[in-house]
């Protein structure tokens, strides 16, 4: 989710304000590393939950990490 607001300072000259809003409703995304890189996180842990027979299988709440939500604000100048 997104939203911007332009200001027109000139009639070629604007400002733009701009907020990004990423897992806005804040759901739990049970993914293995993290979402907002595509880097890796080695977990060990990872594979137990495929196992059948092991305490942590399909039980993502006690392997992965819910990936709470994050807020990237941004400004330009266009001319």
């Amino acid at each position: 989710m997104s939203a911007v607001k332009t200001f027109s300072i000139t009639e070629r000259k604007k400002l733009e304000f701009r907020a990004m809003f990423f897992n806005a409703l804040n759901h739990p995304q049970f993914t293995p590393g993290s979402i907002s890189t595509v880097q890796s996180v080695a977990r060990n842990a990872t594979r137990n939950n495929l196992i059948p027979g092991n305490t942590l299988f399909n039980d993502p709440t006690r392997v992965y990490e819910s990936n709470a939500r994050f807020v990237e604000l941004a400004a330009r100048f266009m001319f």
